[in-house]
């Protein structure tokens, strides 16, 4: 066998290496005629499975609930109230960006997104946090309905189909054999 048969059946022992010889970061060939952007990520996807749907629905529930909180404080916007108005526009953006972050991440964790693990986690996590002390203010209903989408979010996110998916996308991007 020649030096150069050799050579490309071997692993690249470097990234620098690989990008020379044409191939990506998990030692596949490169194919300079692919698709680019978005078409190119969504062949590359492996499907979400049921539990980041699940996820995906919370956070959407959540955002509806930010919406929700924005127009009820808009309806209240003119009555009086103690808050100097700076304070009020801050109180009706603040749950409108959480309500927007809320859906964008629903929206990319089912692209395989890894920043929306850590989003999804810290948000429920305060969510729970909050809940239980809504729930044991005795305005339960409310404190239930905080609590239990966000212990199932919590529930599903650390469970194997998750994290099989998470570890397939690479950030959007699966690697190729």
């Amino acid at each position: 066998m020649s030096s150069q048969e050799n050579n490309s059946t071997k692993k690249p022992n470097s990234r620098v290496q690989a990008n020379r010889d044409g191939l990506g970061a998990h030692g596949a060939r490169q194919n300079s005629a692919e698709p680019s952007g978005a078409r190119q990520e969504e062949q590359l996807l492996m499907s979400p499975p049921w539990t980041v749907k699940v996820i995906s629905g919370v956070m959407f529930l959540m955002a509806l609930v930010m919406l929700a909180v924005v127009v009820l404080y808009v309806l209240d916007f003119s009555s009086s109230s103690p808050i100097p108005m700076g304070g009020r526009i801050f109180f009706l953006l603040l749950p409108l960006a959480a309500g927007v972050f809320a859906a964008l991440s629903g929206l990319k964790i089912l692209k395989a997104r890894r920043w929306t693990r850590a989003f999804i986690v810290m948000w429920h996590l305060f969510q729970t946090i909050l809940a239980t002390q809504i729930l044991f203010s005795l305005d339960w209903p409310i404190g239930l309905f905080l609590i239990i989408p966000a212990a199932l979010a919590l529930l599903l996110m650390f469970i194997k189909p998750t994290h099989d998916f998470f570890a397939a996308n690479l950030d959007g991007i699966q690697p190729q054999a």
